[in-house]
């Protein structure tokens, strides 16, 4: 897999580019089990536990929009003029 990384980083840089990086780090994908371990370790981290989260979010209804309505958004590129 790192050769696999380091040849796609090869075909993509240039070496000038390459020269200057210290070092290439590969990870590989995390697990769902080990993605719900780390968000159980931060709750804990907030005080919050696991078993509180894991039963509201089950009944939690859908989350407000972070954009209002007349603000530019990301997609549109318009919005409410200031003038």
């Amino acid at each position: 897999m790192r050769e696999q990384v380091l040849e796609a980083l090869r075909r993509q840089f240039r070496p000038e580019f390459l020269n200057r990086v210290d070092e290439i780090v590969v990870f590989r994908a995390l697990t769902e089990a080990e993605l719900a371990k780390i968000v159980e370790i931060q709750l804990e981290g907030c005080g919050v536990g696991s078993e509180s989260v894991g039963s509201r979010s089950r009944s939690r209804k859908e989350p407000e929009p972070i954009w209002p309505a007349w603000a530019t958004t990301p997609s549109s590129g318009r919005g409410r003029s200031s003038a």
